[in-house]
């Protein structure tokens, strides 16, 4: 997730900056592709935006749902034990070496970033964009590497190890929990 951050987060969020702040007029991404491709792409553009954010969205409401729904704040006091095992290796993403599996975590490491970009059409109301603006990214990206870490070090103390998946890990971890 840090590299991920580095690498994809910051440099997303402070390019959308400098896109959002290029024209005269407000405007997010229609605006940017319009400018440079045209309106009938920038109208493709805006309406798979919509289609990915409505989508995303409806899934993290049933998402929340089930993390209401099932968290028991007290699991690991229940005698259970932890699925961690907390070694410099836990922490390598290439321990097992490079692979596709490594791959597909970088590529929804990266997704899981996704829409930073969405706040940079609002830059023309910060009174100092140039100064607020990238703090404003760095907190956000400080803020949503604590709430994913967090989030994925629940799912590794809870799911065993042999029945982690990628797709459906963090479903797997509702039904352990919804088990308990």
């Amino acid at each position: 997730f840090i590299i991920g951050a580095l690498v994809f987060f910051l440099p997303t969020g402070l390019v959308a900056a400098e896109l959002a702040s290029g024209w005269g007029q407000r405007g997010g991404i229609f605006r940017w592709v319009g400018e440079a491709m045209g309106p009938g792409l920038a109208f493709t553009c805006l309406l798979i935006l919509w289609f990915q954010t409505s989508i995303n969205f409806g899934m993290g409401v049933a998402s929340a749902s089930a993390t209401i729904g099932f968290y028991t704040p007290d699991w690991l006091a229940q005698c259970n034990v932890s699925n961690v095992t907390p070694t410099p290796e836990a922490f390598n993403p290439f321990a097992d070496g490079f692979s596709l599996t490594n791959l597909a975590l970088a590529a929804g490491v990266f997704f899981s970033f996704a829409g930073i970009d969405m706040n940079a059409a609002h830059i023309k109301q910060l009174k100092k964009p140039q100064k607020e603006f990238p703090l404003s990214i760095f907190i956000a990206m400080i803020l949503t590497l604590i709430i994913f870490i967090a989030g994925t070090v629940c799912i590794a103390i809870v799911t065993p190890k042999q029945d982690m998946n990628l797709v459906y890990g963090l479903y797997q971890t509702y039904k352990i929990l919804g088990a308990t």
